[in-house]
């Protein structure tokens, strides 16, 4: 028959997981961190914690050290590092 062969659940996966992806990036395009909002202090602050070498180490707290990289996961549309949770709720 014409008909190609019928798409795998994994092929489906991997499809929706891409177009998931792509609405992630398309979102995050077009809602950019808003610096004009943001005071030249907490601006200056941000681009200290965000921008720079990942495995800097930014604090150490309890014996946990808590890097760069993982800082970077408080980004609008990134997933959330299980340290930098842990780090808050030892506070």
């Amino acid at each position: 028959s014409d008909v190609g062969p019928k798409e795998t659940w994994i092929e489906i996966w991997r499809s929706r997981a891409a177009n998931r992806k792509q609405e992630w990036k398309d979102y995050r395009d077009a809602h950019p961190l808003a610096a004009k909002e943001l005071s030249p202090a907490e601006l200056e602050l941000y681009n200290s914690c965000m921008v720079g070498d990942p495995d800097q180490i930014m604090f150490t707290r309890f014996n946990a050290k808590v890097y760069r990289s993982q800082l970077l996961c408080l980004k609008p549309g990134c997933w959330l590092n299980d340290e930098v949770i842990n780090q808050y709720l030892s506070l």
